[in-house]
């Protein structure tokens, strides 16, 4: 595949549609733009008449005198903007979007209640066991910066993406097959009649008979199920809907569904070792590098938030090199700077 960046322009009707980001720069402006000090600047724009009244003091007609009121109006006003967009520009923190995570960065597993232990193989299959006692439940997570690929004890196959969590039995019940996720994972279910496959997040469940989708549930905000081959239903919140292949379904503000067409091969391409983003905003795009790469992510300049990019990376190439590459894009600034990425 050949790596290509570019970036898409944003359209003119383009609006941002999220309410969370909405909040988000609402809490930056209350953050870095707290309440000036309106009578000690009044005191000083006071002085300056005081003196100017000292020098001339003939009487001023009326229109002159509601001239002199609109500039010091003005005048206070300019002095808040400048206040504002100083403070903003010269924050030390800015927003943080994405918090690196300090701990050892290993692939583990544990059975039942057992401490997890590492794992040092990326691809693990797992059978079922001869002995007739109860099965436990295994519990296979990533870090920051790793994914795996594990073979579940029916034959179906699953990529568990960076940051994740993926809960199975040791031996599958006779009705149904459930696994429980935290995170992304990519799944090629293998095909069983009478036994359904189910997925459950903390979000919704999802139903399947043999399919291969994309489900990715780090956050209510961007939970969703994009559907390869097969069919799915999607059942949460008292809600259900049913996909057909090239469809994604996504939880909504009022927790029910909003189902659209897609183009599949962007959510196949991180199990495949490639960063694969069409027209997504830089603040997703930030926090999947973030995630990853185990970096924290700063905007000190919140209006790049909403630029929309395509962007192809090798997910095997440094951090220093994606920083690179973003920055030929010519959208944003982007600076490393301890274990931080700061975009200007």
């Amino acid at each position: 595949m050949n790596e290509t960046n570019e970036a898409i322009s944003e359209p003119e009707h383009y609006q941002p549609a999220s309410r969370e980001m909405t909040e988000l720069r609402s809490a930056v402006l209350r953050e870095c733009a707290p309440k000036p000090d309106m009578e000690a600047e009044w005191e000083r724009i006071a002085r300056i008449i005081e003196d100017d009244s000292e020098t001339d003091r003939k009487p001023q007609p009326k229109r002159t005198r509601r001239r002199i009121l609109w500039a010091v109006t003005g005048a206070a006003a300019a002095v808040v903007l400048a206040f504002v967009l100083t403070h903003r520009r010269d924050s030390p923190d800015g927003v943080r979007v994405f918090t690196a995570d300090k701990a050892t960065q290993e692939v583990t597993l544990a059975a039942g209640d057992s401490r997890p232990q590492p794992l040092r193989a990326a691809n693990m299959t797992f059978r079922e066991p001869r002995t007739a006692s109860p099965a436990r439940l295994l519990t296979l997570s990533t870090p920051r910066g790793k994914d795996c690929q594990v073979t579940l004890p029916d034959g179906s196959k699953v990529w568990l993406n960076a940051d994740s969590k993926l809960t199975f039995p040791e031996r599958f019940d006779r009705s149904k097959r459930v696994v429980r996720l935290q995170g992304e994972a990519y799944f090629e279910v293998a095909k069983e009649r009478g036994r359904r496959f189910e997925v459950e997040t903390d979000y919704f469940t999802t139903i399947v008979h043999g399919t291969t989708f994309n489900l990715r549930a780090y956050s209510a905000r961007n939970a969703s199920v994009v559907l390869i081959e097969g069919s799915v239903s999607v059942s949460g919140n008292g809600r259900q809907c049913m996909l057909r292949p090239g469809e994604m379904a996504s939880l909504k503000g009022d927790r029910s569904f909003a189902v659209k067409e897609v183009d599949t091969y962007s959510c196949q391409q991180w199990h495949q070792g490639f960063f694969y983003f069409d027209n997504q905003t830089l603040f997703e795009i930030m926090q999947d590098l973030g995630r990853w790469y185990n970096v924290s992510i700063v905007f000190e300049d919140t209006r790049k938030m909403d630029v929309r990019l395509h962007f192809v990376a090798n997910r095997r190439n440094s951090l220093e090199e994606a920083v690179r590459n973003m920055n030929d894009l010519g959208v944003a600034h982007i600076e490393q700077e301890d274990d931080a990425l700061i975009i200007r």
